[in-house]
């Protein structure tokens, strides 16, 4: 599946932005239209928005794109357990897994005045979305036990799909980096 047709695939969700009085998902109209590549800009997050005005408005970046290419990886998350117990498969073995696409959230392409260039494809998460979680299920209730066990599946996944995007790069000559809260306040986006 091409870049366009996720997409269209998978329009921004409309959230009623009065209800909380902040912007989570839409398309973005860029203000330098001429260094956009790859089709309209989706953000998903206010964080994403943030990020995609920066890009727009940041005299060093050349060009940029949102979700600007796919990239296969092997989703450990979603393993069939019931079909590797009928047919004797281990569920470790990543052969097993399902593949899956995986569009990351920007392309950017900065050049500084002496320069230097940099091609960067970035994945915007929250911070404790980046972190193996911990937890202690022994006494917790039913809804925290579910919820840590989905912060595992969304961990594993994670780590699954920026092991192939960081080969991926390395392949097309770029670099892979994830950006939290953190490191958008760092760079003073938020």
């Amino acid at each position: 599946m091409n870049t366009q047709t996720y997409k269209k695939a998978h329009p921004p969700k409309p959230v009623l932005e009065n209800e909380s009085g902040k912007p989570h998902q839409g398309v973005y109209i860029p203000d330098h239209p001429e260094k956009v590549i790859g089709g309209e800009i989706i953000y998903r997050s206010g964080w994403e928005l943030a990020f995609a005005q920066w890009c727009d408005r940041n005299p060093s970046v050349v060009q940029w794109g949102g979700e600007p290419m796919c990239v296969q990886y092997r989703n450990p998350a979603g393993v069939d357990f019931d079909a590797c117990k009928k047919f004797g498969a281990n569920p470790q073995d990543p052969m097993n897994w399902p593949v899956a696409n995986y569009y990351p959230d920007f392309y950017v392409w900065l050049k500084n005045e002496e320069g230097e260039e940099l091609k960067l494809i970035i994945e915007i998460k929250p911070k404790h979305q980046t972190e193996r979680p911990v937890s202690s299920l022994y006494g917790k209730k039913l809804k925290d036990q579910k919820a840590y066990v989905n912060a595992v599946k969304t961990y594993l996944q994670n780590k699954a799909k920026w092991e192939a995007a960081i080969k991926w790069c390395q392949e097309k000559g770029f670099e892979f980096k994830v950006y939290t809260e953190d490191t958008l306040e760092k760079m003073g986006i938020i």
